[in-house]
């Protein structure tokens, strides 16, 4: 009989978005000594691949004789719509039956084609294995554990679980002292306590997300987010493709896409975020140019463009956002100078003139980010100085002083990083010490120490870099498992280290 365990549903939550999102070749290791949490995860896998039209083909070997004609039929898989990952199951049998030796053959062949492998066959691949021979897998198959992209062993029933994912921790800890509020609560409760999940309100869960990514908390954030994806798509089942369960589906996608991009799981967003643009375009072409299909695809295309951003594709976040620029213009046209459409406009002018920084294409990104900055106090000016108003323009001012401080303007830079900085200061006091507000803080201290370090200003620079490290390190300290805050607090811990040699 089929059981589910919390360790088994870590592994679970752990592994699936590098199956159902998997673009091109991406290879599993799990490593197993019991059948039961194997067909668990079979079955888990099945039915998420049935919500998105795609097949298991599962390849179970029962005589060590054959294995080689199953690695040929791996070789010889080839994408098709439909088609899902390849489930390969090598991990019974004994050693009397020769099993070691065919498993040891099995592994070198499928070592000698990673090649083809990942140019032909071009599919997701799970390779579950004895969890005792985990140990010499990387010496049977190199290349193969080289690219491997999530290894876990899988518990025996009772037993606490081991996993390791290449790329990011393990888990996120959420802040301390800060526990789920009445809107994550009240999210579990009705999971709990309704039977037919259909019949859920995806707006409950949307705001459940949402509050767990505000306090830090990525675990939660994340198990949600699939709680809710996996929702939207029975929804899509049970109703069809009407406007309200496609948005709703691309909604879920997006928030999923946010929080592996968060975990620096940069492919899985990517593809994550690419199916909810394919929505928004069907969307568009149902609806027509309509206010809301046109704001949900600048989202959409603004999502594409940060991932894309990320994983070092400029011209590809570039082409993003400038589809979203001219939607976002559009919308201005037809809706006016509404706060909305004012803001959307700013954001979409900040991410533009992002990239045509990166592409080293100044004069435009500055262009860019001044009209951002002169929409963003236009904002301050109609609503007042709200959280939100205040943050946009300190984020605006950022982006100024940093396209200057790149044109060798110092003064110019220091001026908007120090108008930026006095803006963090009070929105710390207004909201007390949130994992936002302290990050806000700190790179803006950053901005500041590095323009007086360019201006010569040492001491100064110094000041500032140790105030961002104090709060660098209280960060760190809070979310010991989450890459940014670590990669972060070393970026500051170099910059005091430089000004401090002069």
């Amino acid at each position: 009989m089929e059981t589910s365990s919390p360790a088994l549903e870590a592994v679970w939550r752990d592994l699936r978005p590098h199956l159902e999102w998997a673009q091109g070749f991406a290879l599993v290791f799990l490593f197993a000594g019991h059948p039961q949490p194997v067909e668990f995860l079979r079955r888990r896998l099945e039915e998420s691949l049935q919500l998105r039209t795609l097949r298991l083909t599962v390849l179970a070997p029962s005589a060590p004789a054959e294995l080689p004609r199953a690695v040929e039929q791996i070789l010889a898989t080839r994408p098709d719509p439909g088609r899902g990952p390849l489930w390969v199951e090598l991990w019974r049998g004994t050693d009397e039956e020769g099993w070691p030796t065919a498993r040891r053959q099995a592994l070198h062949r499928l070592n000698e084609r990673r090649t083809l492998l990942e140019r032909d066959v071009g599919l997701a691949m799970v390779l579950i294995l004895p969890l005792a021979e985990r140990g010499r897998v990387y010496v049977e198959a190199p290349d193969l554990w080289a690219v491997r992209c999530f290894t876990a062993e899988l518990p025996a029933p009772g037993a606490p679980v081991k996993v390791s994912e290449i790329g990011r921790a393990e888990e996120f800890s959420s802040a301390v002292g800060v526990p789920p509020g009445g809107v994550e609560l009240e999210w579990a409760r009705l999971l709990e306590r309704t039977t037919d999940h259909t019949r859920l309100d995806l707006r409950d869960g949307f705001a459940a997300f949402e509050a767990a990514l505000d306090r830090g908390d990525l675990t939660a954030a994340r198990a949600t987010a699939y709680q809710t994806l996996d929702l939207s798509r029975e929804h899509l089942q049970t109703t069809g493709d009407t406007p309200q369960a496609l948005r709703d589906l691309s909604i879920a996608l997006d928030n999923a896409g946010q929080v592996e991009r968060d975990l620096g799981n940069l492919e899985v967003a990517r593809s994550a975020y690419r199916e909810s643009l394919e929505l928004c375009r069907r969307l568009r072409e149902a609806l027509g140019d309509t206010p809301q299909a046109l704001r949900d695809l600048s989202i959409s295309l603004d999502n594409v463009g940060q991932v894309e951003g990320d994983l070092g594709n400029p011209e590809a976040a570039r082409s993003a956002y400038r589809e979203s620029l001219e939607l976002r213009r559009r919308l201005r046209v037809a809706l006016g100078d509404t706060p909305q459409a004012l803001r959307d406009l700013s954001i979409s002018l900040d991410n533009v003139g992002g990239v045509e920084r990166d592409l080293g294409i100044l004069e435009a990104a500055r262009t860019a980010h001044r009209e951002s900055l002169e929409l963003c106090r236009r904002l301050r000016e109609a609503v007042g100085d709200t959280p939100q108003a205040l943050r946009d323009l300190s984020v605006s001012l950022d982006n100024v002083g940093r396209v200057e401080r790149d044109l060798g303007n110092l003064e110019a830079a220091r001026s908007a990083y120090r108008e930026s900085l006095e803006l963090r200061r009070r929105l710390r006091e207004a909201l007390g010490d949130t994992p936002q507000a302290l990050r806000d803080l700190s790179v803006s201290l950053d901005n500041v120490g590095r323009v007086e370090r360019d201006l010569g200003n040492l001491e100064v620079a110094r000041t500032a870099y140790r105030e961002s490290l104090e709060l660098r390190r209280r960060l760190a300290r809070t979310f010991p498992d989450q890459p940014r805050y670590q990669q972060e607090l070393a970026f500051t811990e170099a910059r005091l280290r430089d000004v401090a040699g002069n």
